[in-house]
Formats: structure tokens, C-alpha cells, sequence
């Protein structure tokens, strides 16, 4: 049974941040020995500088109006450091506002408690329409809502979302007690597709095990292959191969909220926590689907089993915004190297210390009163 989590690197305001940390680590002797530093700020002072020469203003929208998360309550860390990156936050009620913005590279609609309108569908389509990008953060809810015209956007790309809550019933793949905090898997990109998880395999290398919490399911639609929309899977539960060659799972989508769900406690299916799709019919037009909208709140966002999904979503907002410099900028983080020196005698110490700060000090006092003399 899991009782906590494994991490091999642990990055600042998850991932977010300027400097990251290994691991203590241990020398052949058992003793510890110093972390290994990382200073990240090298990317930040490039993106700033990047967007100085390019003239770059890349402006993501929160909807509300839904009872959502909102970024001034909810997500002030994410805006904090996404501003370091030049991306700037704001809300938009597309209620009261005649379209989305001109300025929009992407729209979030985070948790809501409720649907768009047929209005606000409307202009969202119309946003998508002219190659928009938009990603749906949608929590499980618990009330009979249904979200008639959300679906209806997802399925112009392929993706369908269920009405549940995933659960994992093997206790070895979930927190101690808690079904609802689990494993999960990184879903490789395929072959000549969309590459929008190979830069987590350095998390998964260095030991990082990917976990979700509290989320939905989705999947593809299936029937009518529409050439013009590419959809792919990003997170799922953990699977293993049985006798046939397929993969099944050990979690479940329980029913939860809704009117509709797809099906109640079906077991062996792997379930998809987190999906995304481009359609070429509407100018590359982008949509990613997220089953928790937690993942990358002040709560969650420096926590470092939430260390995947956060850096996920970077790599998302990076391939919505088509950025040639990616979140990271290319820049190789710095590592901060220490030194150190064995001494065998109270001589060797002592001559060390004559050598590297007696005579030193005995130098630079020589040079203060030479120049002292010539000053005065």
C-alpha cells in the first residue's frame, strides 16, 4: 500500500518556479552529502527578454460566470510565474462580453458548477472557429447538472466526457485510505503524431511517479473518422497487459453527479484523465480536456505529487500557443556545484588555513596601507 510518495526531484512552486532540487543523496559510505542545485531563472530572464524583441503579448482568459475556479482565488501562484514567462492572466464573462477578445491564445474554463449558454457556446465555437485554443478543467460534480452544450464542443473534436469519479481499487496504486488520489500513467506520444508528454520522461526518469486526484473520465468517440481532427490520449490509469494482449486497468469511473453517466463501475477498462485535440477544419483550432481543475491551484501547485500534471499543462499551453521557445525556453538548468577538501592532520589543517586566509588577509592589508600612504 502506498503511504506516500516517491519524488526524485522536487521543483519550486511546482515547476513554476526558479531553482530546483534533487533528492539528498549519499556517498559510498552511507553519508549524506550536498543536494544538487538547479537555477531555472536563466529561462525566465530569456522569456522576458523573448518577448521584449518579439512584441509577444500572450493573454489566457478564464471564463466565468460558472461558479468556476478563478485565478485571483484559486490560481494566484500559476499567475505569479506564468507572468515571469510573459503570459498574462484575465477573466472574461462571455455573458456580458460580445465575443471572446482578440488578444485570447487561450481560454480556460475551470470546475464549473454549471453549462454555458447557448449564447456563450456560440461565441466559444466562433473563438474555435477562427483557431482557437481552449482547455476544460472539468472537475467531478456532484449535482444533476448536465453540460449539454460543453459536450457538445468536446464532440466536434472527437472527445466525450462521462459523469463519474475515478476510483483506484487496487491499494497498492493509491494513497493509503484515499481510492480517489492514485497512480497514473504518462501516455507516450505516437509515432509522427502531436508530442506533448515526451519532455516528462526526464520526471519519470529521475523518479517522479505521475498521481491524480479527484478526477473524471473522458474518452473518444468512436464511429465517423473525421481525417481533419487528430485527438490523443495524455493521462491514464495505470494499466497492465493480459492474456490477449490488451490493457486493462484496476479503476473504475463510479457515477457521480449528472444525468447521464456512461456506465456505473465497469471494471478493466483503462480510463482517460486527461485528452487533447486539434481540428485542421476549424485554422488548427486546439482543445484540451483535464478531469481535475485542482491540480494546479495555490493548494496543489507546489505539491510534489502534482509535479506531472502541472508541467503537462506547461507543455499544452506551450503547443497552444505554437511558442518556437518552449515554457523551459531550451535553456539547460544550471547546477550549482560544491567543493570540498579532505584533511588528515591538525598540520595539514593548519597550513590550509595559513595558505588560503593568513596570508591572504596578510596581502590585502599590505596593499590597504600602501595605499593609504599614497592617498594621505
Amino acid at each position: 500500500m502506498i503511504a506516500g510518495i516517491v519524488a526524485g526531484a522536487m521543483l519550486v512552486a511546482g515547476g513554476l518556479g526558479c531553482y530546483s532540487a534533487q533528492a539528498a543523496q549519499t556517498d559510498d559510505s552511507g553519508n549524506r552529502v550536498q543536494e544538487a542545485a538547479y537555477f531555472r531563472g536563466e529561462n525566465v530572464i530569456t522569456g522576458a527578454i523573448d518577448a521584449v524583441v518579439s512584441g509577444r503579448d500572450t493573454a489566457i482568459y478564464f471564463l466565468t460566470g460558472h461558479s468556476e475556479k478563478l485565478p485571483e482565488n484559486d490560481y494566484t501562484v500559476m499567475v505569479r510565474n506564468l507572468a515571469d514567462r510573459n503570459y498574462s492572466v484575465r477573466t472574461l464573462n462571455l455573458a456580458t462580453s460580445e465575443a471572446v477578445p482578440e488578444d485570447a491564445s487561450i481560454v480556460v474554463l475551470a470546475a464549473p458548477q454549471s453549462d454555458l449558454t447557448n449564447d456563450e457556446k456560440r461565441k466559444l465555437d466562433d473563438y474555435l472557429d477562427h483557431g482557437g485554443n481552449v482547455c476544460f478543467w472539468m472537475s467531478p460534480n456532484d449535482a444533476p447538472v448536465k453540460y449539454t452544450n460543453i459536450e457538445s464542443i468536446l464532440a466536434d473534436f472527437s472527445i466525450a466526457m462521462d459523469y463519474d469519479i475515478v476510483a483506484e481499487t487496487d491499494s497498492t496504486l493509491h494513497i493509503s485510505g484515499d481510492p480517489y488520489t492514485y497512480r497514473c500513467s504518462v501516455v507516450a506520444p505516437e509515432s509522427g503524431g502531436i508530442d506533448l508528454t515526451s519532455a516528462l520522461q526526464s520526471f519519470t526518469d529521475g523518479g517522479i511517479i505521475p498521481f491524480m486526484s479527484n478526477a473524471r473520465s473522458f474518452y473518444q468517440k468512436m464511429g465517423g473518422e473525421d481525417t481533419s481532427i487528430t485527438v490523443g490520449s495524455l493521462l491514464q490509469t495505470v494499466s497492465s497487459t493480459d492474456a490477449l494482449g490488451n490493457g486493462t486497468s484496476s479503476a473504475v469511473g463510479e457515477v457521480y453527479g449528472g444525468t447521464d453517466p456512461l456506465a456505473e463501475n465497469i471494471e478493466g477498462e483503462v480510463l482517460d484523465l486527461a485528452m487533447y485535440a486539434t481540428s485542421t477544419l476549424r485554422n488548427n483550432a486546439k482543445i484540451m480536456v483535464m478531469g481535475n481543475a485542482d491540480f494546479i491551484d495555490d493548494t496543489n501547485v507546489s505539491q510534489d505529487y502534482m509535479i506531472i500534471p502541472v508541467n503537462l499543462q506547461l507543455s499544452v499551453i506551450s503547443w497552444m500557443y505554437d511558442s518556437d521557445l518552449d515554457m523551459d525556453m531550451g535553456i539547460a538548468d544550471k547546477e550549482n556545484s560544491y567543493d570540498s577538501m579532505l584533511l588528515n592532520s591538525e598540520k595539514a589543517a593548519n597550513t590550509t588555513n595559513i595558505v588560503f586566509i593568513a596570508i591572504p588577509l596578510a596581502v590585502a592589508l599590505i596593499g590597504a596601507v600602501v595605499w593609504l600612504r599614497r592617498r594621505y
